[in-house]
């Protein structure tokens, strides 16, 4: 009998071929993961006892994370903007470890916390930051989103480069989990905004992460971080944002409620006019 020959894998990032890519931190061991994680799928979460118990689950022993880059994208996006999202996300950990999160959580209308950064001989270079977050966005979803949009790894390839379509837009909140969640390409309903989104989503504490195509301003209720974009890789600049402080206990993208504004919408109707849900249901692509 002759063997058949594995399938190359591709690259999510300069969409090469490899016959064996290599292990990818999403986000970076230096940002908080580093330790022992359980990754659920939606039907797992959908399975869940009363007590919030899941079935299931993929353990990764090194920490959140896939084989989806190849050794040299994989090494040089790390060297190139990985240190400046392990120094931001360190810096947003302080501020939800001193904030009252359980308040926060009790609330029933969002809560924002305005962050401002004076620049440093060192730091921050939002250019970089934002093309972790797009290397991060491509290394959690399927091949389709770089096949497809060859412009996001162009993007992060390239070092120097600066600025993509106005197809693309970015988001930034401050995240306090409980859950972490990843979403590849999903649609978002917004009944209450009548609006549909197509995204892609990284929720890891201490930050969610949004990318959104071909959509509207002002998709995400935070921080539009789309300029980001247009600096250059060695320039520092002073920032000033208001981000939301965002929650993790569902599974759907984008989806930052408190435990009370979920409880809030619980009571309410199950129907409200025209047949959608009175609740802002987002829901996973197949």
């Amino acid at each position: 009998m002759l063997a058949v020959p594995a399938m190359p894998d591709v690259c999510r990032v300069c969409r090469r071929e490899e016959a064996q890519l290599s292990y990818e931190h999403v986000p970076p061991r230096a940002a908080f993961n580093d330790e022992r994680t359980t990754v659920y799928d939606l039907g797992d979460w959908l399975a869940r006892d009363a007590e919030g118990q899941m079935p299931g689950g993929r353990v990764e022993q090194r920490g959140a994370g896939a084989p989806t880059l190849c050794a040299r994208c994989n090494n040089n996006t790390g060297s190139w903007y990985g240190t400046e999202l392990a120094s931001a996300a360190r810096a947003a950990a302080k501020l939800l470890l001193e904030a009252p999160l359980g308040e926060f959580n009790a609330l029933t209308e969002p809560r924002f916390a305005q962050v401002k950064v004076k620049q440093t001989s060192t730091s921050p270079h939002p250019l970089r930051l934002i093309k972790q977050i797009v290397t991060m966005l491509l290394a959690t979803s399927s091949l389709g989103l770089a096949l497809d949009h060859p412009e996001l790894g162009d993007f992060v390839s390239a070092r120097e480069r600066t600025g993509l379509s106005d197809r693309y837009r970015f988001y930034l909140s401050l995240f306090a989990g409980p859950n972490a969640r990843s979403t590849g390409v999903a649609v978002r309903l917004d009944v209450e905004r009548a609006r549909v989104d197509t995204l892609v989503e990284l929720a890891f504490p201490p930050f969610a992460y949004v990318m959104t195509i071909d959509a509207e301003p002002d998709a995400i209720q935070t921080c539009d971080i789309t300029e980001f974009t247009t600096i250059g890789y060695r320039q520092r600049a002073d920032l000033e944002m208001d981000l939301l402080i965002g929650f993790g206990h569902t599974p759907w993208p984008a989806d930052y409620r408190t435990s009370a504004m979920i409880a809030a919408e619980r009571r309410r109707p199950a129907v409200e006019e025209e047949g959608y849900p009175s609740s802002c249901d987002p829901h996973f692509l197949p």
